[in-house]
């Protein structure tokens, strides 16, 4: 790149140079093949001026240029890296006698620069010359003398820039530039208008001197303008360019929405608004720049604090604090994708080298966090990422109870990384998570965890080798017979109900408990008995495998009566087997085979059979009068249940067994769980 400005700023120079010896008299174009050569030789590209050296001969001369062309690297893709159409200066001779260039009027025209990198990351601005080389590094001995230059305009200059592992194009096209400026120790006026890719961009004010840009000394900045439809303001001054830049700039930028930024960000960004960004930047030397006073609102948002960047050492470093009232994520969260896909977990690989690229320590700390599904106040997050190593952290209230979380995401080698998972909730009130309809929970005291690591180099591979539990226990509430919509857990009550008796004939049931208790061992998920739901009349146990690795899933779930409660089984509706995958669970009841085996036989749901109706599983169910506590770990106690007719039992299966409501809700379950 630094070859490229110097083949830019010799072309100018040389412009200039060409009005002291040949102002009116010399064929300056004998000259032209020497030019032409010795900046081929320089650069290693072919060089070529496709029109004449012109001269203008004055008291202020000028000396103009047309059909500049400059090749591309070997591997580019576009001819030139570079295009003049035309490049003229007008200079004034008096300064010329004390070894000073005075441009009066400086001119370049349809100009197009196409910057590219190879797959090895290499710049089409890197030249390799011609010349042999010894060893030693080149250097570049020419010594330009001082110049100044009063008036610039440029018109139609084309700058592109693209990665061939990247199909994107980016473009910065400068429409026009102006400058104005009265001498050396005065502020420069300038005005742009140029478009980033198809965004206008206008930008227009006033800066320092050229000498005090050299000399190190105050460098006021005043500029404003407008990309696509934000505008933006800065207001500041500068010391110690350009080499130790220290001082401050005050800065704002607004737009009425956020979906006028669509173009820019090529997304689709909510319709929400206005967005006001207010801060201070402050430079402290060439690798330490902080935001302060940071004031960003967004509708009814507001988020302030600091922040930090210091690239003083090999791998930069980001620090943040930040704080706001109320965080409502309600507008950025669409509708779920209802999209059917193969697979749950992403086979995509992570985006692991940028874990390396950067260290981080963000802190935030927020009074309210809103979702669709939940609302967290009291939250601090705390993130940090230290030399490959993520570590995350958040503590909040969540429905008048805490929840606390970990995560650790660390960087094994450049291709595989470790996720470790400490999340605990208590006392978490079902009673007071959001909700819209008129009837709801009361009390539902829930304890849940999840614990445990895995690793790869994708989010499939990390839940396939995944150990560790995941825990939720609900205490006594009582729970409304209707549809409920609550973050996932809704399918599971909803399921309840459909396999509850009663569900049409009362409006609320007693929930007596509720414990899903999983164990993971290197991606496999073995169920006996460890997902059980009681009521006051009914329980639900669940047994079966669900496969980390491929996804599949074979699960079990049956009601049955409680002692005593005087309900009969051929009210209640019969087991299901739910088989498919995490991603598309399918469910079904086993009618046919309970009839068949008279509910005593059939294989074990564990080893993956047809028959839900087990011996080995329901049996056990049926005379376990605490399945809750059982599910938990919790040796239970032994006590026989009325006895019922077979027949009675048969019949009610098949009398559900069409029942679609119960086997989609089942099906819905899997997804609410792992959620979907």
């Amino acid at each position: 790149m630094k070859k490229l400005i110097y083949i830019i700023g010799l072309l100018s120079f040389l412009t200039v140079i060409g009005l002291v010896g040949f102002i009116a008299t010399l064929e300056v174009n004998q000259y032209k093949p020497i030019l032409i050569d010795k900046v081929s030789e320089h650069t290693g590209r072919e060089f070529n001026i496709e029109g004449d050296l012109e001269v203008i001969p004055s008291l202020s001369p000028t000396i103009a240029m047309t059909g500049i062309t400059l090749g591309n690297a070997n591997w580019g893709t576009n001819n030139n890296l570079l295009d003049v159409g035309r490049i003229e200066a007008k200079v004034s001779l008096i300064p010329l006698l004390s070894g000073k260039i005075q441009v009066n009027n400086f001119i370049l025209h349809d100009t197009s620069v196409f910057l590219e990198k190879n797959d090895d990351g290499h710049g089409n601005w890197i030249f390799e010359s011609n010349q042999s080389t010894t060893g030693t590094q080149e250097t570049d001995e020419t010594t330009l003398p001082p110049i100044s230059i009063e008036d610039v305009e440029i018109q139609n200059v084309l700058v592109s820039y693209r990665e061939l592992t990247d199909e994107s194009l980016v473009e910065f096209r400068l429409r026009e530039f102006t400058t104005s400026v009265t001498g050396l120790d005065s502020p420069l006026s300038f005005g742009m208008e140029a478009n980033y890719n198809e965004v206008p961009l206008s930008i227009s004010g006033t800066i320092g001197s050229l000498d005090s840009l050299t000399s190190g000394a105050d460098f006021p900045i005043d500029i404003s303008g407008n990309l696509g439809e934000l505008i933006f303001n800065s207001n500041g001054s500068l010391t110690n360019l350009p080499d130790s830049p220290s001082g401050s700039i005050a800065f704002d930028l607004q737009i009425d929405s956020l979906a006028d930024m669509n173009s820019l960000a090529d997304a689709q960004l909510p319709d929400q608004g206005p967005l006001k960004i207010a801060g201070t930047l402050t430079l402290s030397g060439l690798d330490k720049i902080n935001i302060d006073d940071i004031n960003l609102l967004l509708g009814d948002l507001k988020i302030t604090g600091t922040i930090g960047v210091s690239t003083a050492s090999e791998i930069p470093q980001i620090t943040a604090n930040l704080q706001s009232d109320v965080l409502d994520l309600t507008p950025f969260m669409g509708e779920e994708n209802k999209e059917e896909v193969e697979f749950l977990f992403s086979r995509d690989a992570l985006p692991l080298e940028t874990l390396s690229s950067i260290n981080a320590h963000i802190n935030y700390i927020t009074s309210r966090i809103v979702t669709p599904s939940i609302e967290l106040s009291e939250n601090k997050l705390s993130i940090n990422l230290n030399n490959g190593n993520l570590e995350l952290s958040n503590r909040a209230v969540v429905a008048g109870g805490n929840l606390a979380a970990a995560l650790n995401l660390d960087a094994i080698n450049n291709n595989q990384v470790k996720l470790t998972t400490r999340i605990t909730g208590e006392d978490i009130m079902l009673e007071l998570l959001p909700h819209e309809q008129d009837l709801w929970f009361t009390g539902g005291a829930t304890n849940m965890s999840i614990n445990g690591s895995g690793s790869g180099t994708t989010v499939a591979e990390i839940m396939g080798s995944f150990n560790g539990s995941f825990l939720v226990n609900i205490g006594e509430a009582t729970m409304p017979n209707s549809n409920i919509e609550m973050f996932g857990a809704d399918i599971i009550f909803s399921t309840i109900n459909k396999l509850n008796p009663l569900s049409s004939q009362e409006d609320t049931s007693l929930l007596e408990c509720a414990v899903v208790n999983l164990s993971v061992n290197d991606g496999m998920i073995n169920l006996d008995r460890q997902i059980a739901i009681q009521t006051s009349k009914m329980y639900m146990v669940g047994s079966g495998e669900i496969n980390l690795k491929n996804e599949e899933i074979n699960i079990g779930v049956r009601p049955y009566a409680k002692e005593g409660v005087g309900l009969n089984l051929s009210s209640i509706a019969g087991a299901a087997k739910i088989g498919g995958t995490l991603a598309n669970p399918q469910a079904e009841f086993d009618a046919a085979n309970a009839v068949k085996t008279g509910l005593s036989a059939g294989a074990a749901v564990a080893t993956g059979g047809l028959s839900l109706l087990a011996q080995g599983l329901f049996s056990k169910a049926g005379t376990d009068p605490a399945p809750c506590n059982t599910a938990l770990g919790i040796a239970p106690q032994t006590s026989a249940q009325p006895s019922q007719s077979q027949g009675a039992e048969s019949q009610a299966i098949e009398e559900n067994a069409g029942n679609t409501d119960v086997v989609d809700d089942v099906k819905s379950t899997i997804k609410g769980l792992f959620g979907r």
